[in-house]
């Protein structure tokens, strides 16, 4: 399966965001550096959600002729929130185990780092959403972004 429009287009409004941020300096331009990297790494953390779910969506849509089961895998898809390691992992495995399997030994496959990166990404996200100060460089949101595509990439490849 190919990447979907809203993937793309999201990737593409995060690429120009991380384009303006590096613009900026972080010491002259503080409180706007420190605000744009906070909205950065919530579009990021959405951008894999929102991701996921239209890809898994889209599949379910091209494979499942009765709309009945689509619509309670679209149910499924969408009432999953906080895309962490885990938790992505329980969603591949609620459609199927060789799913699961053959993501997660891809993920091992291409870069270990990826489940520690996605619950960093997450973490931070909340910290941000519940008011907490964070300190997010442009080194880390570029890793966070870098880690989300390969997730996303990988799925689209396993659901071919």
């Amino acid at each position: 399966m190919n990447l979907t429009p809203v993937i793309r287009e999201e990737k593409e409004r995060i690429e120009k965001l991380m384009k303006t941020l590096r613009s900026l300096d972080p010491l002259n331009d503080a409180i706007l550096f420190s605000s744009m990297s906070e909205y950065i790494c919530v579009r990021i953390s959405g951008y894999l959600e929102s991701g996921l779910d239209s890809l898994l969506i889209t599949f379910v849509e091209q494979e499942t002729k009765n709309q009945r089961l689509r619509s309670v895998a679209i149910k499924h898809i969408e009432g999953y929130q906080s895309a962490t390691y885990s938790q992505i992992c329980d969603l591949l495995l609620s459609f199927d185990k060789s799913l699961n399997e053959s993501f997660k030994t891809q993920i091992q496959q291409s870069d270990k780092d990826i489940p520690t990166d996605i619950n960093a990404l997450v973490k931070q996200r909340n910290l941000i959403a519940h008011g907490g100060r964070t300190e997010l460089g442009r080194e880390a949101l570029n890793r966070y972004f870098i880690t989300a595509q390969k997730v996303l990439e990988i799925i689209a490849r396993q659901l071919n």
